[in-house]
């Protein structure tokens, strides 16, 4: 695969907000390819009735459902996708933020794999963040269906919604997907520099490097989501930027004791991690 455009930014946190909405007089492509202050605390935009709505993908992840609370209290209406509508008690967590009424979030029913399940949430947005992705990283008999597959798709699906939003009328978002420094690098052997927004990993591999390698798979998983992602934007014309964060930490929105992320943080804290190969 060719390389895609160079990412716009690259951010190690987990707490950010929508960007403010960027000049008209420039095109689509001149805002999604320069970095920006990471100070964004006058995105909030007023609490009125022309709230803009922000879709928001995988919403009772860890990342997700912070970033649903986090839209909610700066004034946005929130489209929000879970993997079931009568799974009450895991889309709870959403249901009870602060400013969670019918009016102010909506939940929509949606699979990675499905094309058109994403068509309800993305309609109306102005800000479309994807963040739902297999974050899966052992025990993994078939990587192509468990991880590869619903990464690739996900965003083809994801960004296949949007083009049929906008083909229908609606105005472009702006796209904010959920990347990770595992697309930049497979190891830190592999650049003798320090790495930045304009490196790619170029060594995983869909069965792992070596063989095997729950990590390295997941890694390849995002290297192929993110270049999926940049091409799409080029050829719906969209507004994208990618975070690539190492290591999110913080506080979970979500009762979930089973995700991934929080695993990680608990290896972390007591000292069960693994040094990087």
């Amino acid at each position: 695969m060719q390389n895609p455009k160079p990412r716009a930014e690259e951010f190690s946190a987990a707490v950010f907000y929508p960007p403010a909405k960027p000049s008209e007089s420039a095109p689509p492509h001149a805002h999604a390819r320069k970095r920006r202050s990471t100070d964004t605390t006058t995105a909030r935009p007023p609490a009125t009735s022309e709230m803009k709505i922000a879709c928001v993908t995988g919403a009772t992840g860890f990342l997700g459902s912070e970033l649903v609370a986090q839209l909610l209290d700066g004034g946005y209406k929130v489209h929000a996708t879970v993997r079931s509508l009568a799974n009450v008690k895991r889309n709870g967590c959403l249901l009870s933020l602060p400013g969670a009424d019918s009016t102010r979030l909506k939940l929509f029913e949606a699979d990675l794999l499905d094309e058109g399940a994403f068509d309800g949430c993305v309609a109306g947005a102005r800000y479309v963040f994807h963040t739902a992705s297999p974050f899966v990283t052992s025990n993994i008999t078939d990587p192509e269906l468990e991880l590869i597959a619903p990464a690739l798709n996900g965003t083809r699906n994801v960004f296949g919604s949007i083009g049929r939003s906008i083909a229908k009328g609606a105005a472009a978002p702006r796209v904010v997907l959920t990347s990770s420094v595992a697309a930049i690098m497979g190891r830190p052997a592999d650049k003798a520099t320090c790495f930045d927004e304009s490196d790619w990993n170029l060594s995983s591999e869909a069965e792992g490097n070596p063989p095997g390698d729950g990590l390295d798979m997941y890694r390849y998983s995002k290297v192929a989501a993110e270049r999926e992602a940049w091409r799409l934007a080029e050829v719906h014309q969209l507004q994208l930027s990618t975070i690539m964060p190492s290591f999110i930490i913080g506080p979970p929105r979500t009762p979930r004791t089973d995700s991934e992320s929080l695993l990680n943080m608990r290896q972390a804290l007591e000292g069960e991690v693994a040094e990087m190969r």
